[in-house]
């Protein structure tokens, strides 16, 4: 061993390449120490740097491919999100990676590039939130499909379908980020999962509900009259509720919960006289039948609608139901005095008051009001006369001017005092002089 070390030595110390290449194994195996004339430099390997990651976002799910431009890349051993290593990753050269991302929750994240020679500082990449569905138009739609109804939500650009119970939709449209209209697919009855599938992840479920093709025919309400004010429930007795869509009044949908097939409740609304309620189904809207609204009594003018503040004003009001009124009040002060002229009028002589007041009708027991305090209102307006220093007052009420009387009459007397002067003075020119009657008026001038 002794003699082939020796020769080993003899080898590097006859220099060339080959002694070179000799002399750094030996120094590597630590058997030997290198001639001076055979040195070796060490490679000094940068840290990575990245600098640009493409694209900056992606979905949850994963899978996106991203590409990390930047310095140093040559010998990486991977990429992380958030520390959780990439499904797979590839060194394209020095300055170029390219990396699948992993599934991860939504929000922003640290990328980073890993390098023996030390890690890279990180860059950030967003993992998008999967849509939400806030709100579906219809809550009842027919087994038959063919409904459009609109999807309400977040985050649905670049939405790729819509399911109904799994069903996906024969047709929608993508309006705004925030809505969907789509047309529903056939499907059985019953209530299902609205769902629109994204890139992102499938959004949190809607609901809707598929009822039956059937004929609603209503039999009678209960009751079948009320108030005007509206909020009692009404039942509906018939046949064929099962399917129903809406519960109409005067053609309005209304709120409704469907019992049973032959029975349906609903809230009534504010309104008056004699109006129908039908049912409507997918094949179509029932015959109506009549709920009435009782009599209330309701003011709908006033007339005029400003007065003195001193009271005295005749105002008509004009309404209905006033048969029987047991008063008139402005701001809760009862009129001097009133007349029912017929069920639809009524005058009355305002009281004295001030500032802007309610006018209400005290109704009869058979017309309740129909919406308590709140009648029309009536403006007081203040007096149209006052007096001051220079006297008596006009205002645009009286004479349409508010100048004071006591300097118009004033200015009246200097204007006459002005004419007689004038006329002395021509009565001069032409001769004539005024003689003084003995009862001492004046009295024909003599020539």
């Amino acid at each position: 061993m002794t003699t082939s070390m020796s020769r080993v030595r003899g080898r590097i110390a006859g220099g060339g390449a080959v002694g070179a290449a000799l002399a750094v194994l030996l120094g590597f195996l630590g058997l030997g120490v290198l001639p001076a004339q055979a040195s070796v430099v060490p490679r000094v390997v940068a840290a990575a740097a990245a600098t640009l990651i493409a694209p900056t976002s992606g979905t949850p799910l994963g899978g996106d491919i991203v590409t990390i431009t930047g310095t140093g890349f040559t010998g990486a051993t991977g990429v992380t999100f958030d520390g959780t290593s990439a499904t797979t990753f590839a060194v394209v050269d020095d300055t170029t990676v390219t990396a699948t991302t992993p599934a991860h929750a939504p929000g922003a994240v640290d990328v980073v590039v890993q390098q023996p020679t030390g890690d890279s500082a990180p860059l950030t990449y967003t993992f998008l939130a999967p849509p939400t569905v806030t709100d579906v138009s219809y809550n009842r739609v027919s087994e038959a499909g063919g409904t459009v109804v609109t999807v309400s939500g977040t985050g649905l650009t670049g939405a790729t379908g819509v399911t109904f119970g799994g069903t996906a939709a024969p047709a929608f449209t993508v309006t705004s980020d925030t809505f969907i209209t789509v047309t529903t697919p056939a499907h059985a009855p019953g209530t299902v999962d609205v769902v629109v599938e994204h890139p992102n992840g499938d959004s949190n479920p809607g609901s809707i509900t598929y009822v039956p093709l059937t004929t609603a025919v209503i039999t009678s309400l209960s009751p079948d009259h009320g108030p005007s004010d509206g909020n009692p429930t009404i039942t509906i007795t018939g046949a064929g509720f099962s399917g129903t869509l809406f519960v109409l009044v005067e053609e309005a949908p209304v709120l409704f919960t469907v019992v049973s097939d032959s029975e349906i409740t609903f809230t009534l609304p504010k309104a008056r006289g004699k109006v129908p309620v039908q049912v409507q189904t997918a094949v179509g809207v029932s015959a109506p039948v009549t709920f009435t609204y009782d009599p209330t009594l309701i003011v709908t003018d006033v007339s005029p609608a400003s007065g003195s503040s001193t009271g005295g004003t005749e105002v008509t009001l004009t309404g209905e139901c006033f048969t029987g009124a047991s008063g008139v009040t402005f701001g809760g002060t009862p009129a001097q005095s009133f007349t029912v002229v017929s069920d639809t009028t009524i005058r009355a002589i305002a009281p004295a008051g001030s500032g802007v007041v309610s006018v209400g009708v005290q109704p009869s027991a058979a017309c309740p009001e129909f919406l308590p305090g709140s009648g029309l209102n009536f403006t007081y307006v203040e007096a149209t006369a006052s007096t001051s220093a220079d006297g008596p007052t006009a205002t645009l009420a009286d004479t349409g001017s508010s100048t004071p009387a006591g300097p118009m009459l004033a200015g009246g007397g200097v204007f006459l005092a002005a004419g007689a002067a004038l006329l002395v003075a021509r009565n001069r020119r032409r001769g004539l002089t005024p003689v003084s009657d003995p009862q001492g008026g004046p009295r024909q001038p003599t020539v």
